[in-house]
């Protein structure tokens, strides 16, 4: 429980970065969850 809400914490901070979207992390995740930029 608390594991998922630490990530989802920290996937909000990484969204606040530019060039989050170029990164590794977010290609997998995208991936995964079917998020778009």
């Amino acid at each position: 429980m608390w594991g998922i809400g630490i990530f989802i914490f920290i996937m909000i901070i990484l969204l606040m970065i530019n060039n989050f979207c170029s990164t590794e992390m977010f290609r997998s995740f995208s991936k995964s969850y079917g998020v778009m930029c």
